[in-house]
């Protein structure tokens, strides 16, 4: 499928935006979104790899006894639980303190600009029609 905005036919306009400020209500509720689907993704795949390992396998000794039990919560069948909770909050706190660190930067410089394209669309269109009449019944 060749894209529009390479096609010689479309009028490329760039138009230059910059971004001032980041709502940072919605910023947190994106990287938490994306902080649990990547822990759901390692703990299930955590989780994976420890049931699928045999039962003869034992625990590497670890001479500290808080490490190795850290070991043992962190690599175990609740790895399923732990890393989405843990990357779900990580993922909260690491969004909302990056949109509000570029804030503070943004407010005192220049933010980020980045340009868009305006283009046609060349493919099929899907047209509503919209009536102003009201249907009396």
């Amino acid at each position: 499928m060749k894209r529009p905005y390479k096609s010689e036919k479309i009028r490329v306009i760039f138009l230059e935006y910059e971004i001032k400020k980041f709502v940072i209500k919605s910023v947190v509720k994106i990287s938490t979104a994306f902080g649990a689907l990547v822990g759901l993704t390692i703990g299930l795949l955590v989780g994976a790899l420890i049931s699928s390992m045999s039962r003869s396998m034992e625990i590497p000794t670890i001479p500290d006894p808080l490490f190795q039990s850290f070991f043992r919560i962190f690599y175990s069948k609740w790895s399923i639980i732990i890393y989405p909770v843990f990357y779900t909050i990580s993922g909260t706190i690491t969004g909302a303190l990056y949109s509000w660190v570029y804030n503070l930067v943004a407010k005192n410089s220049s933010g980020v600009v980045f340009e868009l394209i305006e283009f046609e669309h060349t493919g099929p269109e899907i047209v509503q029609e919209t009536t102003s009449e009201v249907e009396s019944s």
